[in-house]
């Protein structure tokens, strides 16, 4: 640290580059996790990334002769075996303490002791307690009991207040003594502490009466807030809200509320649901059924139960706030576990959930890039997206600011840059994030940074060439630890090995089998997939189509989107670009978008223009027009009949944005030149045939 502080510390007027390598090189031991795969022997390697295989906790365990029991998501070993502490606490001549090790990633984590880590810890210290202690409870949450009150100390008329400006049901004061929240002294923030699966409290999460909230730790809290019941079952709740909302129902089910909602759920929080045999996750509305599928693969598809938002039941405390029955709702909730074949009655529910919801549905809505929402509609889960464009486009700008924009809203995402360092990537995000040019504010870096810090966006460790089982390990193993919602791969070329005498038919078939095997993982992970790809080569000044990705057709097949950056000259050589949708497997609409670049902040003008695709057969209409919101609109093809039409719909003292004009007039008068030397030509040689 010392050896990379001296360069900035010897400058006074520390250069943008300097400040934010310091700052990755901080940051990126919590954003850029290295995850490691297992080799033949059982342990992880350094070199990759995993998602370990069950099997080998299995032949590890029994090599080592230690008992377990294997749950849903976990294997239970009784009693924490190298650990002092465990070994003490006994009743009656039974250990108490207990590990529990995730089936999918090898993370353990000891009830008693609170010892943690991955599974190259477990391997390597399997007789020792060389291992990372957590305290039994948050040191803040000691700060806490003084500046604060049990809620239940309240008089019934501050108690009842209370609820009523935090908006939240009113529970009786017995069934909240276990659940130990505490209010303010001036009764403005209340804290809600989360219990781990042995009822220590692992974490705190603070509301305001203005509806303000934070959670303590901010990341990776092994807690969850529950109703501290002894049932087999369990009903989880995204939010606080929806929590109180149950609690004073009386369910034969123990309530649940998640931590950080339906924006994850940490793996360190998966042994708090072993116990339960059915789990019923009612997360919220339309954009927590995505959430909902995620969490039901980590916690076991079988046992695990949906909630759909349909009709009046988006919300546990939207149903009681308007007077409905909880059970019947319940009761209807389908299984997260499908056969292979299924009847419309199992689909009529999820139908009528996204026919009643259509906005919702079609994903999360781009801030800076309005015109994307109208043709793409959306981002969506689940999908295959492939952006292609010339050499030196703007392929890897566009993406990153396309990318942030959905992080900002909460968009888990996962970045693998192979083309261009990390540094350089989170510099130019940061730029776009803060829209400022920072090399002339570097006062401002440390805000912006540490606003940037708090973005759900990591980043693969990988640069240059890559193997795809490599990529594919960290991927799916990430996805499954931080929920990852949005992949990005820059690009696909990086990940397809050209060493060796393989010919062309070779590395089409490579990069067929990549472009399948991220398709399979789209698909299977709920997550949706962006691949930067290459044009094929010598297709320079000439429009791209989606026959211009590079490789066979196994790309444009299988991908759901695909965006294509376009680059054209005017008549005045001025350079300009556009982006074209080119397939839209959702809604099927078509279009382009201008792309207008400001260099001082990497980012594109989200002042866009909308350019809705008319094509119909040979003829493509030239729509040139204003409607006072969405801008000047208009499309155009490669076809040679062009009709142009204008029309300011009814607005005279709306104007016509310049650009847009003076394209379409470039465009015609080339085209019209074209035409010109094709008649010219026609005649040439008629003349010749004449004679």
């Amino acid at each position: 640290m010392k050896s990379l502080l001296r360069p900035i510390l010897k400058n006074n007027s520390p250069s943008i580059n300097s400040l934010l390598l310091y700052k990755n090189n901080i940051i990126n031991r919590q954003l850029l996790r290295s995850v490691t795969f297992l080799n033949d022997a059982g342990k992880v390697s350094n070199d990759g990334h995993f998602s370990i295989k069950e099997s080998q906790i299995v032949q590890k365990l029994d090599e080592k002769s230690i008992k377990y029991t294997s749950g849903h998501a976990c294997f239970r070993i009784e009693g924490c075996v190298y650990c002092d502490k465990c070994k003490n606490n006994e009743e009656n001549g039974k250990i108490n303490g207990g590990i529990y090790i995730n089936k999918t990633t090898g993370y353990f984590l000891c009830n008693i002791c609170h010892s943690n880590g991955d599974w190259n810890d477990f391997c390597d210290n399997m007789l020792s307690n060389d291992y990372s202690q957590s305290n039994s409870k948050p040191k803040e949450w000691n700060k806490i009991y003084d500046k604060s009150i049990p809620i239940t100390d309240l008089n019934d008329d501050n108690y009842s207040n209370v609820f009523k400006n935090f908006k939240f049901n009113k529970s009786p004061k017995h069934m909240l003594k276990k659940l130990q929240i505490r209010i303010s002294k001036c009764k403005n923030y209340m804290y809600i502490p989360f219990f781990t699966f042995d009822n220590t409290i692992a974490g705190y999460k603070i509301i305001g009466i203005d509806g303000k909230l934070s959670m303590y730790p901010s990341t990776n809290c092994p807690g969850v807030l529950k109703s501290h019941n002894s049932e087999k079952s369990a009903i989880v709740v995204a939010e606080e809200k929806d929590f109180f909302a149950l609690l004073p129902l009386n369910l034969k089910s123990e309530i649940i509320c998640l931590p950080y909602g339906y924006s994850y759920l940490p793996q360190s929080s998966l042994p708090v649901f072993e116990k339960y045999e059915n789990i019923i996750l009612w997360l919220g509305d339309a954009k927590a059924i995505d959430a909902s599928s995620s969490f039901a693969k980590k916690l076991g598809e079988k046992r695990c139960f949906i909630v759909k938002p349909i009709d009046k039941q988006i919300s546990a405390s939207s149903v009681v706030s308007k007077g409905g029955q909880i059970l019947p709702i319940l009761k209807n909730a389908k299984s997260a576990w499908h056969e292979s074949i299924i009847s419309f009655c199992d689909l009529r529910e999820e139908i009528l959930s996204e026919i009643q919801n259509v906005d919702q549905f079609s994903g999360i809505k781009w801030n800076r890039f309005p015109t994307l929402n109208k043709i793409l509609k959306g981002h969506r889960r689940g999908e295959l997206t492939v952006l292609t464009g010339p050499t030196g486009s703007g392929k890897t700008t566009f993406i990153s600011e396309y990318s942030l924009d959905l992080a900002i809203q909460g968009v888990n995402t996962l970045w693998g840059s192979f083309e261009i360092k990390n540094v350089r990537l989170a510099k130019k995000m940061l730029q776009q994030y803060s829209r400022i040019p920072l090399e002339e504010n570097v006062d401002k870096f440390n805000y912006w940074a540490d606003k940037f810090e708090t973005l759900p966006i990591y980043f693969m460790t990988f640069h240059g060439q890559q193997s795809l089982r490599a990529v594919m390990d960290a991927v799916e193993h990430c996805s499954y630890v931080h929920d990852i919602a949005h992949v990005v791969i820059d690009n696909v070329q990086f990940m397809i090995d050209v060493s060796g005498d393989s010919g062309s038919i070779d590395r089409f078939w490579k990069q067929d089998v990549l472009i399948q095997s991220f398709r399979s993982f789209a698909s299977k992970f709920n997550c949706h997939v962006t691949l930067v790809m290459h044009p094929k080569k010598g297709m320079d000044g000439i429009n791209l189509s989606i026959n211009s990705i590079f490789g066979g057709a196994k790309a444009a097949q299988e991908a759901d989107n695909v965006m294509i950056i376009q680059n054209y000259d005017t008549d005045s050589f001025v350079k300009k670009k556009y982006l074209q949708i080119s397939k839209n497997r959702f809604s099927g609409d078509l279009g382009r978008m201008s792309l207008h670049f400001n260099k001082s902040s990497f980012e594109y003008d989200p002042t866009d223009i909308y350019k809705e695709n008319l094509n119909n057969g040979d003829d493509c209409l030239l729509n040139v027009k204003n409607n006072g919101n969405d801008g000047c609109d208009y499309d155009r093809d490669e076809d040679d009949n062009v009709d142009v039409d204008v029309d300011r719909n009814g607005n005279d003292d709306c104007d016509v944005v310049d650009d847009v004009v003076d394209d379409a007039r470039d465009y015609i008068v080339r085209d019209n030149n074209n035409k010109r030397r094709i008649n010219g030509s026609i005649h040439h040689w008629n003349k010749i045939m004449q004679n």
